[in-house]
């Protein structure tokens, strides 16, 4: 599993917060996105926080904005269950 880091200009029109974006996308239903009632639980605290403090970018991001990368193990979920 990889995050990186990037640094865009918050006045770039490819850069959009992701709550006001995703009930956009519900409404037009123009965008393949999975079943609202799949989704989390809107009252969930990550759901919540992730409305209220992600951002997505609707375009290609250069090399040189990324500012870090963090690479973790990926969970194995099947030996979870």
């Amino acid at each position: 599993m990889a995050r990186f880091t990037v640094r865009l200009p918050t006045s770039d029109p490819k850069l959009k917060r992701y709550g006001p974006w995703l009930r956009k996308q519900r409404r037009k239903r123009d965008f393949t996105l999975p079943d609202p009632e799949q989704l989390p639980d809107p009252d969930d605290a990550l759901m919540k926080r992730a409305m209220e403090t992600w951002w997505v970018y609707l375009g290609e991001i250069a090399p040189s904005k990324i500012t870090e990368c963090v690479i973790e193990p990926a969970t194995d979920l099947e030996a979870a269950s």
